[in-house]
C-alpha cells in the first residue's frame, strides 16, 4: 500500500513526456474536484512555497512571515476537501483508498506535502515575487474563495500544461 501511495505522489512529479503524450489523453476531473484538490494542498503549499522562496524574498516578505499562520487557517478547508481529493487520487492513480483505512490516513498525510513540494520546486525568484504579491492581495478572502480562485487559475493552466496529470472538464468527467 505504501509503495502504491508513493507511486501516486510521484506521478505528479514525472516529466511531461512520461505523463501523457498529448493533453487529450489526460483524464478529466470536474471543476469541483479540481477545487477540492487545490483546497487540500493549500496548507502544505503555503509552507513549502515559503521554504523555497525565503532565500529570494527574505524573512520579512508576506509569504514567508505568514506561511505558518496561513497553513493553520486553511487546514480546516483541507480536511473538508480530503474526501473529494481522495476520490481524485483514486481515479488518477488507480489506488483504492477506503475512508478511514490506514492507507487513507497515510495518503492524506503524505500526498499534500509531496504535491506542494513539487509545485514549490518549480518556482524561481520571479515566480516567488509574484506569488508573494498575489497572496498578499488574495489572502483576505475566505479559504474556500481562495481555493476557488486558485483552482480556476490551475484550470486555465492545466489546459496547456501537459505536466499537470489531468484536465478540468466542464462536461461529465471521465
Amino acid at each position: 500500500m505504501i509503495a502504491r501511495l508513493a507511486l501516486a505522489a510521484s506521478m505528479f512529479a514525472l516529466p511531461a513526456a512520461a505523463m501523457a503524450q498529448s493533453a487529450d489523453t489526460r483524464p478529466c476531473i470536474t471543476p469541483e474536484q479540481n477545487e477540492a484538490v487545490t483546497a487540500y494542498v493549500m496548507p502544505s503549499l503555503a509552507t513549502e512555497m515559503a521554504r523555497k522562496c525565503a532565500p529570494s524574498l527574505g524573512q520579512g516578505s508576506y509569504l514567508v512571515s505568514n506561511a505558518q499562520r496561513l497553513s493553520q487557517k486553511w487546514q480546516a478547508g483541507a480536511d473538508r476537501a480530503w474526501p473529494t481529493a481522495r476520490n481524485v487520487v483514486t481515479k488518477l492513480a488507480g489506488i483504492p483508498l477506503a475512508p478511514g483505512s490506514s492507507g487513507d490516513g497515510f495518503a492524506k498525510m503524505v500526498l499534500a506535502p509531496a504535491l506542494a513540494g513539487k509545485i514549490a520546486f518549480e518556482l524561481d525568484a520571479q515566480a516567488c515575487a509574484v506569488t508573494d504579491r498575489l497572496l498578499r492581495q488574495l489572502e483576505p478572502l475566505p479559504a474556500s474563495n481562495l481555493a476557488s480562485v486558485l483552482a480556476t487559475l490551475l484550470e486555465v493552466g492545466a489546459a496547456n500544461q501537459s505536466q499537470i496529470p489531468y484536465r478540468v472538464c466542464r462536461e461529465q468527467a471521465d
